[in-house]
């Protein structure tokens, strides 16, 4: 047990960087992202929010300055509370919506001039070990990294942001359902035609539920409001995916998983869950072959993060890759063909499912 604990701390000392929000008065410097936020943390006297859960849903926005030599792959956070905007993440401003109404309001004026055509709309759901201001700047950084051409919103659920709060936060997601439902229809009522959900972790647990919810309440309802969904290293019994799976019926026209062997933080997850695997560092794809899934196997890249939790994030190849096929679907359903990229990957064809796997020479074990 104190082996097991030890190793606990030390994978997951490498899974988040814990710090929260900083503000900057200079929106002049780098490229500034508006990230529309639903979040059932409590708000603080800082500017940010906290872990406890709060009594309903809060709508804000924050303008988030990317610095202009950003790595991609990388959140660049300040040292202490003053950030240096040519160096640092920042925000450059907050606006705080009294209730959905309003939000509905700004977002759908958002959606209008960022995708006037498709109305496609993001929603970045982070995962365990995550403060607001960790998960607010992923989404960000996604916004920036994968050159995303639409609204990127985030629903920020309350994880403790400690690596003791694992208990805390798996049962954390189950009390976001209703409220991460209701933040998707107020998405879909500010305009959004096509709404695309990237999970990441714990994320993608309590995604899987709300869409299982969705399907319980109205058969068909999944598809006719999602257009899109990626998990993103998820921390999620196979099992319990399958059957959420199932209760779902027809899964998004676009449903992706990005697995790796080589997720430390998951395979801790999977020792103290008494598994060999979770689903987001699954091998052996054949309970799940059924579905109509892409899982594409990243065990080849490396994190900036030694536990490789957050390697679909933070490695160039694979920023290069997804922004390839954002918005191919097709290219992921051809089987035994090599893809185009930045590196050769072979997309085979298992029953309903393509798996995208990099060539061997390509790998960096």
């Amino acid at each position: 047990m104190r082996v097991l604990f030890a190793l606990w701390l030390v994978v997951l000392s490498g899974c988040a960087i814990q710090n929260d929000l900083s503000y900057t008065g200079r929106a002049d410097v780098g490229a500034v992202v508006p990230i529309y936020v639903g979040t059932t943390r409590n708000p603080t006297n800082d500017g940010t929010f906290n872990s406890s859960l709060a009594d309903a849903t809060n709508y804000v926005r924050y303008d988030v300055s990317i610095p202009p030599l950003h790595e991609p792959g990388k959140i660049e956070w300040p040292l202490g509370k003053t950030p240096n905007p040519e160096k640092n993440f920042a925000v450059t401003a907050k606006y705080t919506y009294a209730d959905d109404t309003a939000f509905k309001a700004s977002l759908r004026k958002q959606i209008i001039e960022k995708s006037p055509v498709k109305k496609r709309v993001y929603v970045y759901v982070h995962g365990f070990y995550n403060t607001f201001g960790d998960g607010l700047y992923r989404a960000a950084q996604i916004s920036n990294d994968f050159s995303v051409n639409a609204v990127v919103t985030h629903f920020a659920w309350p994880s403790t942001g400690s690596a003791f709060g694992y208990a805390h936060d798996r049962d954390a997601v189950l009390t976001a359902r209703d409220s991460f439902l209701e933040f998707l229809e107020t998405v879909k009522d500010a305009g959004a035609s096509e709404i695309v959900i990237v999970a990441h972790s714990l994320g993608a647990a309590l995604t899987m539920e709300t869409l299982r919810s969705i399907a319980i309440e109205d058969e068909g309802a999944v598809t006719r409001m999602i257009k899109g969904v990626a998990l993103i290293a998820p921390d999620l019994d196979v099992d319990l995916f399958v059957s959420q799976a199932s209760r779902i019926g027809k899964l998004p026209d676009f449903f992706v998983i990005f697995t790796s062997s080589r997720d430390r933080a998951l395979q801790l997850s999977a020792r103290v869950s008494g598994e060999t695997a979770r689903l987001g560092n699954i091998q052996d794809v054949t309970p799940i072959a059924h579905l109509e899934t892409v899982v594409w196997d990243i065990s080849a890249l490396d994190g900036i993060q030694k536990s490789n939790h957050l390697a679909a994030f933070e490695n160039p190849e694979a920023l290069e890759f997804i922004q390839l096929i954002q918005g191919r679907e097709a290219v992921l359903s051809v089987s035994g063909k090599t893809l185009p990229g930045p590196f050769p990957s072979v997309a085979i064809s298992i029953n309903n499912l393509t798996r995208i796997v990099l060539s061997p020479e390509s790998a960096n074990n």
